[in-house]
């Protein structure tokens, strides 16, 4: 097998993986605890953050005008009235990730300057839960736009009341968790790509916090807090030691580790840490970045 057969075989039977950098500090709490945070995007690096893709979903179903009783103008309505109601009951908490493995701004930005590590985790652990981040408004008012043109659809299709009420729900959360990965076009340079989560919390509200729906990957289906230079964050907790999701069996979360270039951790240590943490056949190297803080 020549040298480019063999680099291509094995780039082949490598998982693609997204990359979550942080400090030392995380990412020992992330391999101890089996599970990574995803916080409310109210409290992210990007102060427009969900606010400026919900005024752009709002517009959008605001500039409708359709006979009320024609089978648009039902689900334009139903849809109104539901998405208005997800946006003032729940929040999106959401995990942030990069396509890029090795990567001098997120470094910088994210990786304790060069100091701590970025967590590769296997693209088909977490199947199809991922949500690409768009950065053009255009590329974004197109995606509603189809959101749109899938829901009303099936509401027009649909034989039974039920149907339509379902394919009402379904697009309104579609739209909210489209909300969720929107950025202005000067964060392009993460290319991100996020872990959501729906949780139940009006801000006048006696009761707690609460994720909706739960799932295998969310421990307890608690809301957790935590302090930040930004206040008090709340969190949930996303599991990376579940071992299969619907009967199917899940590959194994963590698929790769990379020292960032700052680090001085020996890579013994690294590999028994993750060892012990149920971690096995982990690819660990070095950043093949270079820079001094």
């Amino acid at each position: 097998m020549s040298g480019n057969a063999l680099a291509g075989y094995l780039n082949m039977s490598q998982p693609v993986c997204y990359y979550h950098y942080c400090d030392a500090h995380a990412f020992l709490q992330i391999i101890q605890n089996k599970a990574i945070w995803a916080s409310d995007l109210k409290y992210m690096n990007d102060p427009r953050e969900v606010g400026e893709s919900f005024r752009i979903v709002a517009e959008f179903l605001e500039g409708m005008d359709f006979d009320a009783r024609s089978p648009n103008g039902n689900f334009l309505s139903g849809l109104r009235d539901h998405f208005n109601g997800l946006r003032e009951s729940t929040r999106i908490f959401g995990c942030s990730f990069s396509k890029k493995a090795d990567d001098l701004y997120s470094w910088l930005n994210y990786g304790s300057k060069g100091v701590g590590f970025s967590l590769g985790l296997d693209r088909d652990y977490f199947m199809n839960l991922w949500t690409d981040v768009v950065y053009d408004t255009k590329d974004f008012q197109d995606k509603i736009e189809k959101i749109w043109q899938d829901g009303v659809l099936k509401f027009s299709g649909a034989a039974e009341d039920e149907e339509r009420r379902v394919a009402v729900y379904t697009t309104s959360y579609r739209l909210q968790e489209a909300s969720a990965a929107f950025k202005h076009t000067s964060w392009r340079a993460e290319d991100e790509v996020r872990l959501t989560s729906l949780v139940w919390g009006p801000e006048n509200s006696d009761s707690p916090m609460s994720i909706l729906g739960g799932g295998v990957y969310e421990i307890n289906g608690t809301v957790k807090y935590r302090s930040s230079k930004r206040g008090i964050v709340p969190f949930v907790n996303l599991r990376l030691d579940a071992e299969d999701y619907g009967g199917q069996k899940l590959s194994q979360s963590i698929a790769e580790v990379i020292v960032g270039p700052n680090n001085k951790t020996d890579i013994g240590v690294l590999r028994s840490l993750l060892v012990e943490n149920g971690f096995t056949g982990v690819r660990i190297r070095k950043s093949n970045c270079e820079f001094e803080d």
